[in-house]
Parts: structure tokens; sequence; C-alpha cells
């Protein structure tokens, strides 16, 4: 036997693999040298072909996409503009940041530098906007919530998604919908237990991104729509402001009338 040949995936893990890709998304690509370490375990598992899926489903989920998986996404991404991305691809969230509740520093110095303490959070707005990094294994993206996505506020980094219903793609970043994102498998990362979640996509029911569908509920009281909001208390300031200036126009226009009656009174 040749020393150093790389191990290849029994046949009960190319079955699985192939049951898993064929019913959470076509592009998704698992590397022979990870899927030939999972061999043994689906092997001793001993079961049918459906409990073998789900087993292979659990360990791809709690394991990092960029060992197990070659990337499905288009190259270049971070360099296109003005394009749907077709197709379903296997994604694995790296962060989330909500950018409408930016951290700042809590106290600066005349020069504008941060005065050395730990930065901490502005005054919280009701509203929430995520920013988010996602890699298949072979390259990042970032994308943005156009409206609130149910799967995004309920993963944690390391969790697996489903990308599809073509979202759009501008300067390299995703603008984001609740129906272009599923969780696969549940919201665990890596090293979780993997189970399926409530609204997770199981590799037995397949994922229902390759039709439009309608978009999922989004629970929480501070979850609203990111289009026009935070306008109205914008505008009072503004409103408040014009209410006192009015008092000082007032005065200003006494003033020059009573100017202009002593310029009469000195000319008569």
């Amino acid at each position: 036997m040749a020393e150093g040949r790389p191990q290849q995936p029994s046949e009960q893990a190319e079955v699985a693999a192939a049951r898993l890709v064929s019913c959470a998304a076509p592009g998704l690509r698992f590397r022979p040298a990870w899927l030939a370490q999972q061999s043994e375990q689906l092997q001793s598992s001993g079961g049918s072909e459906e409990e073998t899926t789900d087993q292979l489903l659990r360990l791809f989920v709690a394991a990092d996409i960029r060992d197990a998986c070659q990337g499905s996404l288009p190259q270049n991404l971070d360099r296109s503009h003005n394009l749907r991305l077709e197709g379903a691809h296997v994604l694995q969230l790296l962060q989330a940041v909500d950018i409408a509740n930016p951290i700042v520093p809590e106290s600066t110095d005349s020069l504008g530098e941060p005065g050395g303490q730990q930065p901490t959070a502005a005054p919280r707005s009701r509203h929430i906007m995520l920013k988010v990094c996602l890699t298949d294994g072979a390259q990042v993206v970032c994308g943005v919530e156009r409206k609130p996505v149910a799967a995004l506020r309920a993963a944690r980094p390391g969790a697996k998604l489903v990308l599809g219903n073509r979202p759009l793609l501008r300067r390299g970043l995703l603008l984001l919908e609740p129906h272009h994102l599923e969780l696969l498998g549940g919201n665990s990362g890596p090293g979780g237990g993997g189970a399926p979640g409530p609204g997770a996509v199981s590799p037995c029911a397949g994922s229902t991104l390759g039709s439009p569908q309608p978009s999922p509920a989004v629970s929480g009281g501070d979850v609203q729509p990111l289009l026009g909001c935070g306008s109205q208390p914008a505008l009072q300031p503004l409103q408040e402001a014009g209410h006192q200036q009015q008092p000082r126009q007032q005065q200003q226009q006494q003033h020059r009338q009573q100017q202009q009656e002593q310029q009469q009174q000195q000319q008569q």
C-alpha cells in the first residue's frame, strides 16, 4: 500500500453526500478529504440511507465549511455589480454586526483620539439592521439586510444557511430579504449539537429556496421595517427650533418699525 495516498470516502459517505446535495443545494461540493474523514463515523451508525444522511448533515453543521466544501459561488463577487445571484448555495455565517446600533468609544480627548477607555454601545435604537459576512468555503461575501431576515436573527457565527431566490448584488454587497435565506440543520455553530431546529431545512424535506415564497414573520418588538424608520423623530427637533425662532423674528420686526418711526419724527 502506497504511503501518503489520500484516503477516499466510502461508498456510504458518497451516497449520503449526493442525497444531501440534492435535497439542500445542488451547488454544494464536499471536499473528498473531509468526506473521507467522516466515513468511519457514518459506517459505525449502521442505519438506513436517510439516517446516514441526517448524520452527515449533523457532522457538516458542526464542521467549518472552509474545511468541508470547495465553494459554489461565482468568482470575484466582491468586484461584481448589479447582478442577480442564480442557484442555491450553502454558506457559513462568519460575523454579524448591527450597523443600526454601532459601538463607539466612550470618550475622546481634545485631538479626537480615544481616551483609552473601553468602547461602549451608543444609545440603542429600537431598529436593527444586520450586516453579515458569509463564506462558501472558498471566498467571503458580505451582505446587508434590506428587510429583517428571520434566519439571520436566529443564527450564530458558524451556522450554515442556504442562499437562494436570486438575491441582488450591488458593488459586491448582497441585499438580503427574508425569502433569500434559510437555516440548514439548525442554528448551532461549530462544536454545537447541530440538531435541526424549528424552521431549519431538513435533508429529507429539502430546501424550498428554488421557488418564491412569502416572507416569514419576524418576532420581537424591536424589529421594524427599515424603509422610512426614524423619520418622524428626526423632524421634531427641527419643528421645535422653528417655533423658537418665531418670537425672535417678531422682536426684530418691531425693532425695525421703531427705528423707522424715530427717523420720520426727526425728519419732521
